[in-house]
């Protein structure tokens, strides 16, 4: 609301001043003094005049000539906006959208029936499952101490490298009576291991392979248990065998033995602990090197191949090229390449308990 002072002066010539003067504005603060004191006809227009002149006055600054032009760009843009391609052609989009879930949910369907091809057939024919390995390592005392002195006794025992299951099951009992004295219980769990040990034409089988199938039976923690994998294929390199074991007594310190293996014989270790079920069966499907990234095509994988995934995996997290060339593998080395993803070995790469028991 405006309260307004108006003065009416007549100078006597048929012209009036009529002045406005705002003594506060309540509801437009966009009124001053000079929108509202103006000069206006003659003396016939009167009050018509004076309410014309107030209306126009309290209404906002605005002019029709603004106004037009600020709605012409306006009313051009609109005029020249023309709708995208999607927009244009819906059905395409569409189409196009349920094509692309289509050829996803085919290549996932595709690619998941090819790997599982593959992995069944070990998951369903390994001769000892998680659980089973489980309750032979809780059953019996084998520690990783025991355990270093039977393989150290075993290789000094049968330079060869070679013999019978009978012959190593009969030394293997003879040297566990203190820590067995009943001898392994839930044996039959690792009779089944060994029975898959081939044997060449004079029925003997290679001692180290005999001990990563007994290794099953070691109790305790992974690091240990990776060690004892470990002294299995430091003994079983060759030229560690001729210079040191047969120089070796009972009463030496394992750990003056050398801490390094070659690659060769971590080749072996590995092909071994595939075939005594200790590697998961998903891991023993891999992809091939292909150009066609759409629909993937699997194979099983080598010892070789496996190794070879490890190092560069292990490479990529800790920038060290040193294992791609490299002859030989610290127990360090070993240990992480074991425990990662590519090989996994007892499933330790997984973090789920129900998972690790499955596989």
């Amino acid at each position: 609301m405006v309260f307004l002072t108006i003065m009416d002066i007549d100078f006597g010539s048929g012209w009036h001043v009529i002045g406005f003067k705002p003594r506060q504005s309540y509801f437009n603060p966009h009124i001053n003094d000079s929108m509202i004191t103006s000069r206006i006809g003659r003396i016939g227009r009167g009050r018509q005049s004076r309410l014309e002149l107030f209306l126009r006055c309290t209404k906002p600054f605005c002019t029709a000539k603004t106004a037009l032009s600020t709605s012409k760009p306006e009313a051009e843009a609109s005029d020249d906006y023309k709708p995208g391609f999607f927009s244009r052609n819906p059905a395409v989009t569409l189409g196009g959208i349920a094509l692309g879930i289509g050829l996803y949910l085919y290549r996932n369907a595709h690619n998941k029936s090819k790997f599982a091809a593959l992995q069944e057939p070990f998951t369903e024919d390994a001769v000892i499952s998680p659980y089973e390995a489980w309750e032979l390592r809780s059953k019996n005392n084998l520690t990783e101490a025991t355990f270093t002195l039977l393989c150290e006794d075993i290789f000094r025992s049968f330079p060869t490298r070679k013999a019978t299951v009978k012959e190593l099951d009969q030394f293997t009992a003879s040297k566990l009576a203190e820590v067995c004295p009943n001898g392994l219980q839930k044996a039959h769990h690792l009779e089944r291991v060994l029975a898959l040990i081939e044997k060449d034409a004079s029925g003997k089988v290679d001692i180290d392979a005999f001990l990563v199938a007994l290794s099953l039976a070691v109790k305790g923690a992974v690091e240990d248990r990776l060690r004892c994998i470990y002294k299995i294929a430091t003994l079983a390199d060759a030229s560690l065998v001729t210079d040191n074991i047969s120089e070796r007594s009972s009463e030496d310190d394992p750990e003056e033995m050398s801490d390094i293996v070659s690659r060769s014989s971590v080749e072996k270790i590995l092909g071994l602990l595939l075939l005594t079920s200790q590697i998961p069966s998903e891991k023993r499907v891999v992809q091939k090197d292909q150009a066609n990234y759409f629909l993937k095509d699997y194979e099983v994988a080598s010892p070789c191949a496996l190794l070879q995934a490890a190092i560069q995996a292990n490479e990529k997290q800790n920038d060290n090229p040193r294992l791609q060339s490299a002859e030989s593998i610290s127990f360090e080395e070993f240990s992480r390449l074991f425990r990662g993803k590519d090989i996994c070995v007892w499933g330790e790469c997984f973090s789920s308990t129900k998972k690790k028991m499955k596989n």
